[in-house]
């Protein structure tokens, strides 16, 4: 496993828009995403933020082969500062959209009323590059993040509205433990301890 610099954002940026630019599935990315005919460009500016967010609050990873991509925070790490206020903005304008910015916040307040309040981390986005997947890139990766992170002692915790996404993260130890329907869909608030 190899960790990022602020250098690789580009190559991080590649792998995670290849990953998840065919996906029509209902998942966070299309739900913040304005879906017109610039919807890659608009996922190339939400993972650059996701790439410097996690950069500043936590961390990011590459496979050995750099190939797949997680980027983490550590809850006790974010905080609102002029950077990430910029960061916001320039997500909001430049991919979310104005029209569509109430929904997505509304969807982020949910979130933060059902999280854990105890420190812990949060994977942010894990992906694997199109033209590598279905090779055990993304099974080899997830092995050696867990060989990683094995002396971790904060639990992990996650939100996903794709019931996919429920049945692969229970795989790897997730467990639900809240379900939420305020926003019209089922958000699953997941944790692993």
């Amino acid at each position: 496993m190899i960790k990022a610099t602020k250098q690789d954002r580009d190559v991080a940026i590649d792998i995670l828009v290849s990953a998840f630019k065919n996906y029509d599935i209902e998942n966070s990315i299309n739900f913040v995403v304005k879906p017109d005919k610039w919807r890659v460009k608009r996922m190339r500016v939400l993972i650059g933020y996701l790439f410097d967010t996690s950069m500043l609050f936590g961390e990011v990873c590459f496979s050995d082969d750099k190939k797949a991509c997680l980027m983490i925070k550590y809850s006790e790490r974010v905080k609102t500062t002029p950077e990430t206020i910029f960061l916001d903005l320039k997500l909001a304008f430049r991919c979310i959209g104005i029209s569509r910015l109430g929904k997505v916040l509304n969807r982020q307040r949910v979130a933060k009323r059902h999280w854990v309040r105890e420190k812990h981390v949060v994977p942010v986005i894990l992906g694997v590059a199109e033209q590598a997947q279905g090779s055990g890139t993304g099974a080899r990766f997830m092995l050696d993040v867990n060989r990683h992170y094995k002396k971790n002692t904060l639990p992990a915790v996650l939100d996903t509205a794709s019931e996919l996404n429920v049945q692969l993260y229970s795989k790897f130890g997730f467990r639900t433990y809240h379900m939420d329907e305020s926003l019209g869909f089922k958000l699953y608030f997941m944790r692993r301890d």
